[in-house]
């Protein structure tokens, strides 16, 4: 890219505070105007020979038409290091949906492609927001599949993880090309529930169907990974034998098509997992915070951490309102207790994690759109390669 100007993002004091120290450089005075999907304090300087446009208190255009409430860059805003200064910008996710919603798709498929190479690279994990709680931004429930595409432009974020649900009724490869088609990538697809199925003599032909539209849902989303829930321990009729067998060959079915089956871990996995990884080399691991919450195994997972390649942080988003702004997130609480999310991230990525972190968030209270937003940037900061964001 060859960038031909500086944007400088702030509140609307520190629109008219910037103009005020470069009075004698200003090129327009800032002032209020408002275009048909975008509405700031704006104004320009020049410096050096280079514009530097002002935008104080942000506004874009919701597609219900009110207005979204001003960008709060204290909570979005990253630090980066540049030639020995430490620079503060706006995270690329967040951009790369600014742009979506200003109608410019092509820079932000421009972004998109950028940030999932660098995801694909392990320069730097992928942040994405698991779809099961996107239909509640448009109002509706978890099986109304057009919510949950409504909800996908609500949130304006690049990276999903697509939720699949038998309730849903409609084919898989349909709502996938849907969800493509909205201007998202789908970086991992999670299976219907297979506990019955994969670990319980008799219904391993079952599961294996189930597990085989997954995989087309996840080739015409261009994903990478399936999630699966792949056994539960108080099942009547458990045969470890026959879960290793079953995901035996949905491993190898899976990477004949370009894809990695990934089990997720859930409460009274721990006498299990250890065996069955040991005898399926080819499976990935997906843990769950609630479910390692509920039965302390950190250490068990932290030694897992090279073959995880997704952490869902299954968690409540507790929001702190604040006046005139969208409030501060905070994540770590689940029903079965807390965890320290920045040392659960830290431990992981030194244990040499480079997956995909998902956020599959509880309790989001509205504007939902927005607290996810900037729940997700938390994460993003969280696992910036630069140690001590603010």
């Amino acid at each position: 890219m060859a960038p031909h100007d500086i944007d400088i993002q702030t509140d609307e004091a520190g629109a008219y505070a910037i103009q005020s120290l470069f009075r004698d450089r200003v090129q327009r005075p800032v002032r209020f105007s408002e275009a048909a999907n975008v509405r700031s304090h704006f104004g320009a300087l020049t410096l050096d020979g280079i514009e530097v446009e002002i935008m104080g208190a942000l506004q874009k255009r919701l597609p219900s038409g009110d207005w979204e409430p001003p960008v709060d860059v204290r909570a979005l805003r990253i630090f980066v290091s540049w030639r020995g200064y430490r620079v503060p910008v706006l995270p690329l996710e967040y951009e790369c949906g600014a742009y979506a919603r200003l109608g410019r798709y092509e820079r932000a498929a421009d972004l998109r492609r950028f940030l999932r190479g660098q995801a694909e690279s392990g320069e730097v994990p992928a942040v994405q927001c698991s779809t099961g709680v996107l239909a509640s931004l448009a109002g509706g429930r978890w099986w109304d599949t057009d919510a949950t595409l409504k909800g996908l432009s609500l949130l304006a974020w690049p990276f999903v993880e697509l939720r699949l649900w038998e309730e849903w009724n409609r084919d898989f490869v349909e709502i996938a090309t849907q969800v493509r088609q909205t201007g998202v990538d789908v970086l991992t697809v999670h299976a219907p529930s297979l506990e019955e199925m994969l670990a319980v003599p008799g219904r391993g032909d079952a599961a294996a169907h189930i597990l085989r539209r997954c995989a087309d849902a996840a080739v015409a989303a261009d994903a990478r990974a399936v999630v699966v829930h792949a056994w539960d321990l108080r099942l009547s009729g458990f045969d470890p034998g026959t879960l290793t067998a079953n995901l035996t060959r949905a491993c190898r079915e899976l990477s004949a098509r370009g894809l990695v089956l990934s089990i997720e871990n859930i409460p009274g996995h721990s006498e299990v997992l250890p065996v069955v990884l040991e005898a399926c080399p080819d499976l990935a691991v997906t843990v769950d915070t609630r479910w390692t919450v509920a039965e302390q195994s950190w250490d068990l997972m932290l030694s897992l951490a090279p073959r995880v390649n997704n952490i869902h942080v299954q968690t409540f988003l507790d929001v702190e309102e604040a006046p005139g702004g969208a409030g501060h997130v905070s994540l770590g609480r689940t029903p079965d207790g807390e965890f320290d999310l920045p040392a659960v991230l830290s431990a992981f990525l030194s244990g040499g994690f480079r997956g995909t972190v998902t956020l599959e968030a509880n309790n989001v209270p509205q504007p939902g759109e927005i607290h996810l937003r900037n729940a997700l940037v938390m994460l993003r900061k969280l696992t910036m390669p630069t140690p001590g964001q603010p």
